[in-house]
Formats: structure tokens, sequence, C-alpha cells
């Protein structure tokens, strides 16, 4: 029969107390709903049932809870990313390292059944909206893996492009705006997934159009720069380890203030588009509207105008600014909205879907 060592013993006591330790902090630390640090929500534990246990859903589920509550997650982040920058590799949790700083995240879905499960609640957003004769349209905003292709690394392949494939297929009335934005310098964050204030305006130009109305140009607007140590999603996501910091620009114009904000479900009304008080935060990019809402209303004080129902995800928070010129906005985010979209639909004067693909690959529309 083998012997230990003392070393032995050490060593396996030392990883066996260490294990312990961790499994232990995981259940007992303070289990906040929101990483501020990564910009998202971390996962909770999950509920336990033997069909769960069965399917290997419950495992799938604890294994992320884990893996969320791990302590020093962040740093364990860092170190990973560090070591494979070291060692050559060009990628780190999903996120490419990119020609001229950009962080791009990789944007491949191996299963595109949410991605049909979503463009049918589109479909049934389109028919109501055609059947009482509403204009309607309906944008994809791309991912910076789409409009960076200069930015990859060499002999990267494209797999990313086949969502693409599926959203397109049988709907040639969405519009596909990846070619406004391909080669364009400045439409996009380098360190985040969103498109930049810039971006956003020429999205905005080219939704309007849809819908047949005309956009500003850019000389309608005064370019106010309010940040310029911008770190995004991408950059949390290598433990901000690489990269460097994006600015943020808003596009004021003559009388922006003069719009009201209700969100019913925070009973917050407020004067204005902008959350000054983001821009001392780590998400910065809800200085736009402060954040993601189900409901919003934004309304021109004073004036009776034309009313825009919007369907959006984050994307078009930047882009309501500039939709608010011309119109009255009811603002749905089909994300957390739980109630009846239809009454919506039915008073509005025009029906813009604006989501991005991403969002249409992996995360469940609310149905309604």
């Amino acid at each position: 029969m083998k012997s230990f060592s003392v070393c032995d013993i050490l060593l396996i006591s030392t990883v066996g107390i260490l294990l312990f330790a961790i499994g232990i902090s995981i259940f007992i630390l303070p289990k906040p709903q929101f990483s501020e640090a990564e910009n998202k929500y971390l996962a909770s534990f999950p509920s336990f049932s033997f069909e769960k246990l069965k399917d290997g859903s419950f495992s799938r589920q604890l294994s992320l809870f884990c893996s969320d509550r791990i302590p020093a997650r962040q740093s364990l982040i860092a170190m990973r990313a560090s070591g494979e920058l070291m060692l050559g590799k060009r990628e780190n949790n999903g996120i490419i390292f990119g020609k001229g700083g950009y962080l791009i995240p990789r944007g491949e879905y191996s299963d595109p059944s949410t991605a049909e499960q979503n463009l049918v609640y589109i479909d049934g957003v389109k028919e109501a909206a055609d059947a009482h004769k509403i204009p309607f349209a309906c944008a994809l905003a791309p991912r910076s893996i789409d409009v960076m292709s200069a930015s990859l690394p060499s002999l990267y392949g494209n797999g990313y492009k086949k969502i693409w494939d599926t959203v397109l297929a049988h709907r040639p009335w969405i519009h596909d705006m990846r070619n406004s934005f391909s080669g364009i310098d400045g439409v996009w964050y380098k360190t985040d997934h969103h498109w930049t204030t810039e971006g956003a305006f020429l999205a905005y130009s080219e939704i309007l159009n849809k819908v047949g109305d005309s956009p500003f140009g850019k000389d309608h607007f005064t370019i106010d720069r309010v940040s310029t140590d911008f770190f995004g999603t991408s950059h949390s996501r290598v433990g901000g380890i690489w990269g460097q910091a994006d600015c943020i620009d808003l596009y004021r114009y003559e009388g922006d203030k003069n719009f009201s904000l209700s969100i019913p479900q925070s009973k917050i009304t407020k004067k204005g588009f902008y959350y000054f008080d983001a821009l001392e935060s780590k998400d910065k990019y809800s200085v736009f509207m402060g954040g993601n809402y189900g409901f919003m209303s934004v309304t021109k004080d004073g004036e009776d105008r034309k009313e825009l129902l919007l369907i959006k995800d984050s994307y078009a928070n930047s882009v309501i600014p500039f939709l608010a010129i011309h119109y009255d906005l009811t603002v749905i985010d089909p994300r957390y909205f739980t109630g009846d979209i239809t009454e919506h639909i039915q008073n509005a004067d025009s029906v813009i879907v604006l989501l991005g693909i991403d969002t249409l690959a992996t995360m469940p529309l609310k149905p309604y």
C-alpha cells in the first residue's frame, strides 16, 4: 500500500480546504442580483425538481450559478485573459482582441430556436400593424463583428454570419443595416457592444426613411462630449486588462430639454433624455434614458404630435433622442414588457421595431 509523505498530505489538505472554503463562500457571501463590473444580471440559485435533474438543466443552471458567484471572479477573469494574451491567443471569454483596439464579441450561436421564436413575435407585430394600415418598419442593429471585419484577426472564419441567413431567409422586409455601417470609423465603441451616438444617428436616418419621414442632417445637432473614460461590457468580459477608453458624445439640439419621460413601473417622470449621474458609474451607457424599462412614454411639452410605437432593446436608447424630434413615443422593451401590445399598435401612427441581432438570437421576448 502506497504511503503518503508529509508534503503530499499538506498539499491535499490545502487544496481540500481551499475548495471547501470556495464552495461555502459561494453560498454564504452576499448575492447581488446585478454585476456592475460586467453590466449583467447574475444567475440565481436554480429551483430543484426531479425532472430538471433528469434532463440535466438543474446541473447546468447550478454550474452557471457557481460560475457567477465565485469569489474574486473579476480578478480570475483578468488573470485568465492575461495568461492567454501572453500565449499569443487573440480571444478570451468570447471576446476577440481585434486590430485597432477593438474588443469584439464572437457572435456565434449554436441554437437558432430563440431567434426563430422571436421572429414569430415580430411577425405578429407586423401583421397587427398591416391589419390597421399603420406604417411599419423593422431594422436589426448589427454587431461589431458584422461591421468591423477589417479589425478581425487574419483568416477569421465567417460562422458569425449564419444568424443573418436565418433571419433574412423568409423576411425580406427586415432591414439589414450591416452595409450602412461597414468600414465606417467611429460608429462602434471599442470596448462595448453598442453603437456610438454617431452610429445611432446613422440608424435614425435609415429608419426614418423606411417609414417615409425625412431625418435631419448632422448640422442640426451640436456634439457634446460628456465622457472620455467609458469602458463597456466587452472590456469587463476580458477582466479589464486590455483596451483604451471610449468617449461618449451626445447630439444635442435646441429644445431637447423640453421632453417628458414617463416610466410607470418606476413611478418616474423626468425632463430630458439624459441621466448624467450615470456618467459617474461603471455603466456610463445608461446616460441614455437611464437604462432599460418595459414601458416608457416620451412626449414633447405643449405639443400634440404623431405617435410612434417603438419596440426596442438597449441599442435604441441612444436613438430615441433623434426620433423624438419627429414623434411622441410609446417605447416598449419586449424583454421585460408583459402587457398587451395590441392596443398600443392600434393607437400608433407608425410602428418601428429596432432590436440588436444579438438580442434576437439570445433573449426570448415576452409573448403578448
